[in-house]
C-alpha cells in the first residue's frame, strides 16, 4: 500500500510536532536523571519553571541558542537534545542510541565486525527483515551485473526503494514476517551459492 499525498502531509506535520515533543522529552529525562527540578533548570537558563515545563511538554520549541543553554545547564552535548540525524559519526551514534531505547536494538561483536541486532519480538523486526531482504537482493544483483550501466541501474533501483519507503504500512506484520523470513532464507542461499561460484 503506497502512501497518499495526504498521508505524507500528515506524516510531515506529525514529525514537526514530534520534534518539539522529543526535544522537550529529552530535556525532561536528562533533568530528572540529574536530580534537578524545573525551577532549578529554569534558574540556570534564565527561565521560569512554567516556561521550562512548556518546553518539556513540546508546547514551545527552543531556538538554537536556548538549546545550547539547556545543554550547558544539564552538562550534556546539545546533540543529546536534538532529534537524531545521521549526518556525522557523532549524530549517527545518537540515532543508534535512539534505536536501542525505542526498539531494543543491541550492539554486538561478530568476529572483527560490530553489528546491530534486533530480536524477533521487537516491533521493528518485520521492517528490518524487509530491508535485509532488499539489501541481499541488491547484493546478488550487483554480483551478477556485468556492465557499469547495469550496476548503476541496480544502485538506482535500491536507492529508490529506500527513498520511497515505506512501501507497505504495518498491519499484517506477523503474516508479512513469515513471508519475509522465507524469502530471506531463499535469498541468503542464493547469495552463498553465488559467492561460492565466484571463488
Amino acid at each position: 500500500m503506497r502512501l497518499s499525498m495526504s498521508d505524507i502531509a500528515i506524516e510531515i506535520d506529525e514529525r514537526l510536532e514530534h520534534t518539539a515533543f522529543r526535544l522537550g522529552d529529552r530535556i525532561r529525562q536528562i533533568r530528572v536523571a540529574s536530580g534537578m527540578t524545573q525551577s532549578e533548570l529554569g534558574a540556570r537558563v534564565g527561565l521560569s519553571s512554567d516556561r521550562v515545563q512548556k518546553y518539556e511538554n513540546g508546547i514551545r520549541k527552543p531556538k538554537a541558542d536556548l538549546i545550547k543553554r539547556f545543554a550547558d545547564a544539564l552538562e550534556v552535548s546539545p546533540l543529546a537534545l536534538l532529534e537524531p540525524t545521521p549526518s556525522s559519526p557523532i549524530n549517527a551514534m545518537y540515532v543508534l542510541f535512539a534505536l536501542e531505547d525505542f526498539f531494543g536494538m543491541k550492539v554486538a561483536k561478530n568476529g572483527p565486525d560490530i553489528c546491530l541486532k534486533v530480536g524477533s519480538t521487537e516491533g521493528i523486526y518485520p521492517y528490518m527483515l524487509e530491508w535485509l531482504r532488499e539489501k541481499l537482493k541488491y547484493q546478488i544483483e550487483m554480483e551478477s551485473a556485468s556492465t557499469k550501466e547495469e550496476r548503476k541501474e541496480i544502485e538506482k533501483a535500491y536507492s529508490f526503494w529506500k527513498w520511497q519507503y515505506p512501501h507497505n504500512l504495518p498491519g499484517e506484520a506477523q503474516e508479512r514476517r513469515k513471508v519475509l523470513e522465507d524469502q530471506f532464507l531463499e535469498i541468503e542461499k542464493e547469495l552463498e551459492a553465488l559467492s561460492e561460484s565466484n571463488r
